[in-house]
């Protein structure tokens, strides 16, 4: 990413949002304004920690996240995708939300996550705790990661629609 994670790009943003909102400790989910963070809607996840045991539920996803996922997250846990995750991103991050959840502090950190063309993309995400009523039960966070390169058969695909459409010209 060049940069450490956290110093540019949406975690930044939200970050900065964040600390702003209640002099660097956790905010209540009412100070949350979208129109003050609408370029990061997209790429935002408002999730809801459940205890005994703890599991973490998405209520909204942004589009951006969506897509990058695959599949619409609203209304899912992110337990029930544990399962094929051969590379342990799913547990990092419910531990990484549990540690958000548990000091009420943010928790910055990072995984690999294998992409449809085959690829293991470097994700860096920033999980930032919310209060509702006095108690943290929530949190906002954003995912800042490069591009993975794509599959080859996606590039030959690519390039024989982009010689068809030069032909249809």
């Amino acid at each position: 990413m060049g940069k450490e994670p956290g110093e540019s790009g949406h975690i930044a943003a939200l970050f900065k949002y964040w600390q702003s909102l209640n002099g660097g400790e956790a905010p209540a989910r009412a100070q949350i304004d979208p129109a003050a963070i609408k370029p990061l809607l997209p790429h935002i996840y408002l999730v809801e920690f459940k205890t005994d045991p703890f599991r973490v539920y998405y209520r909204l996803s942004g589009t951006a996240t969506d897509q990058w996922n695959g599949i619409p997250l609203s209304g899912h846990y992110l337990d029930e995708f544990l399962v094929g995750d051969k590379y342990g991103a799913n547990r990092h991050v419910i531990d990484s939300y549990e540690q958000a959840w548990r000091s009420g502090r943010p928790v910055i950190g990072h995984y690999l996550w294998p992409t449809r063309g085959g690829y293991k993309a470097d994700v860096h995400f920033g999980l930032f705790p919310l209060t509702v009523d006095g108690i943290v039960a929530q949190a906002i966070s954003t995912e800042d990661y490069e591009p993975a390169p794509v599959s080859d058969e996606w590039i030959s695909m690519r390039a024989a629609a982009e010689r068809r459409d030069q032909a249809l010209k």
